[in-house]
């Protein structure tokens, strides 16, 4: 027993052995055996038990462990078809055999919040694709879920069933939020029988659809399913690639493990060490557009130090002596980003980063489309010379509290759209503000706008109904000789 634990310990952590130990003394008399569950079913990861603890998952997972004991999964032929009892839970479900009849179903998706599935042709030679769409659909609508979540109403009206090809599948059941809500991509947690019961059967009886027994009704938020039948703790998934903890990626199932002493997987990209630059690509896994690996040339050497909270700093230094950096912490997300050399980012820079709590691009003056746009984490953003701005600036983000953009002349279409939470701005030359910017935040109750001169449709919807063109803050509230920025106010 000593023995077996001792190896648990190592590959998943002490607080874990402790809790094998207290939780599985029966399964550890039969020396392996606890040793070769686990291993068949989760690659080795320290993070595993904060994991199950911070999800509540510690129950389900002793429960999960057990289920492999002895037990004779239910083999009783089901009579009704995965169409029949769709509609029985209120959907009509549609296979699709061609690309074609997959983008037909881009209609039912917000704009910015449409399937990675749309854009990969490939998916439908990968993937058995169903869609499954609620009767009710036109009922549903988007603008009444300000604030989504995975299982409400609308996230589950739309659902697209993924299937991979092979002798055993694997499953993804995924929202019609996409990107906007938390693990889109296990929707039901990827448990047929949450939709209706008999249904996994039912795909197997009459599609030939064989699920990988065991792993289904049991989900840890933030892990991904490989090939291997093994849970991979992942910071991100697009385009149905999971990028993992642990320098590994997950492209349609098969798990590809980076060479550590070369590559650095941070965030979606990959970091070379030895050719020294950031990509968003490795050869034949995956290709994600993102803007942000132009600013990652002509550099001539990269330093890598702890901080003390023991995140790393990435310093890189260009071939003339200057000098950026980024931060990450445990998990290899990047938290924060600084570089004065960047001018001008274009479109997608950074489009997908949940992580980033602070970014200060110094010299920036303009932005294209969807800088940051799915970023719900920062907290505060250091743009002083930034003079214009696209579409989609921080669309969906809900962290920002107090923004000051002393330079911002014009902002684009959706420009801080679902922002419902800043109360404080400073916009001291914005003279053009795009259609839906603002336009669900109803607490920006101290805003300064002295110059704006356009506003497009539905923007700042709150002091609209109470016909307000401007709400006016004090020209020197943020400017207090008590503070020397908005940030030092905020503390």
């Amino acid at each position: 027993m000593k023995n077996e634990l001792d190896i648990i310990k190592k590959l998943w952590g002490e607080n874990f052995a402790h809790f094998c130990r207290s939780v599985f003394p029966t399964v550890l008399e039969k020396e392996g055996l606890l040793l070769s569950l686990i291993e068949d079913s989760f690659a080795p990861s320290k993070f595993l038990y904060e994991d199950l603890k911070k999800n509540n998952c510690l129950d389900k997972f002793q429960t999960f462990i057990y289920s492999f004991l002895g037990k004779e999964h239910h083999r009783k032929r089901i009579k009704y078809t995965p169409e029949e009892l769709f509609d029985k839970a209120g959907y009509i479900l549609y296979k699709c055999e061609t690309n074609k009849e997959v983008q037909a179903f881009k209609k039912f998706y917000e704009k910015k919040e449409e399937l990675c599935t749309f854009l990969d042709p490939n998916r439908i030679r990968t993937h058995t694709i169903f869609f499954a769409v609620k009767k009710n659909v036109d009922e549903i609508k988007r603008e009444n879920f300000i604030k989504p979540e995975r299982q409400d109403e609308y996230g589950t009206s739309v659902i697209s069933l993924q299937f991979s090809k092979g002798e055993q599948s694997i499953l993804s059941i995924k929202n019609r939020y996409n990107h906007a809500v938390l693990n889109p991509d296990a929707t039901f947690s990827n448990d047929l029988e949450k939709i209706h019961e008999g249904l996994t059967r039912s795909f197997e009886q009459y599609y030939g659809i064989k699920l990988s027994l065991g792993k289904y009704g049991f989900e840890i938020p933030g892990y991904a399913i490989g090939n291997d039948g093994k849970f991979y703790k992942y910071n991100y998934e697009i385009h149905n690639t999971y990028f993992c903890t642990d320098n590994i990626i997950i492209k349609n199932g098969k798990v590809y493990k980076l060479d550590k002493s070369r590559y650095e997987v941070l965030d979606y990209f990959v970091l070379d060490k030895i050719e020294k630059n950031l990509t968003h690509f490795m050869p034949n896994i995956t290709t994600i557009g993102d803007t942000v690996v132009n600013d990652f040339v002509n550099i001539k050497k990269i330093d890598i130090k702890k901080d003390e909270n023991k995140n790393r700093i990435f310093t890189f230094i260009t071939n003339d002596d200057k000098e950026f950096y980024l931060v990450v912490n445990k998990y290899n997300q990047i938290i924060e980003y600084a570089n004065d050399l960047v001018t001008q980012v274009d479109d997608n820079y950074l489009y997908y980063n949940s992580y980033i709590k602070k970014l200060s691009l110094n010299n920036l003056k303009t932005a294209k489309d969807s800088f940051l746009c799915l970023n719900n984490s920062i907290k505060e953003i250091n743009v002083p010379n930034l003079v214009s701005i696209d579409r989609y600036f921080l669309y969906y983000n809900n962290s920002l509290k107090f923004v000051d953009f002393p330079s911002l002349i014009k902002a684009g279409e959706g420009f801080f759209r679902y922002n419902t939470s800043i109360v404080r701005g400073k916009f001291s030359k914005l003279e053009n503000l795009g259609d839906n910017s603002f336009q669900y935040n109803e607490n920006l109750n101290l805003g300064y706008f002295p110059v704006l001169k356009y506003r497009g449709r539905e923007t700042l919807n709150e002091q609209e109904k109470e016909n307000k063109n401007e709400f006016t803050l004090t020209d020197n509230y943020f400017e207090s000789s008590r503070y020397k920025s908005i940030y030092d106010f905020i503390k």
